[in-house]
């Protein structure tokens, strides 16, 4: 969730990153001609991440598993902070 809310305060796209638990939801602000959360989504599944994703509300949605390991949040992190950077 800390890593998370960091990747927030790097990137202006995120609005809020709140959850409870392993629920945890990232809110990006309104979609412009260079920021689309669909093709966030999008190049997270083809890196190999599942997440929910809700485009009526402008979110992301993670709902680990609960063996989830410190790798693979990791690699999430790293992806998506990838993807945030080329889609400034």
């Amino acid at each position: 969730m800390r890593e998370l809310r960091h990747l927030g305060e790097r990137h202006r796209v995120v609005k809020e990153v709140r959850g409870r638990g392993l629920m945890i939801a990232m809110e990006f602000k309104a979609h412009n001609e260079h920021f689309s959360l669909a093709s966030v989504f999008r190049q997270l599944l083809e890196a190999g991440f599942l997440v929910g994703y809700k485009p009526a509300a402008n979110l992301l949605r993670f709902y680990p598993p609960l063996t989830i390991g410190e790798v693979d949040i990791a690699q999430l992190l790293e992806s998506l902070d990838r993807i945030l950077t080329i889609l400034r």
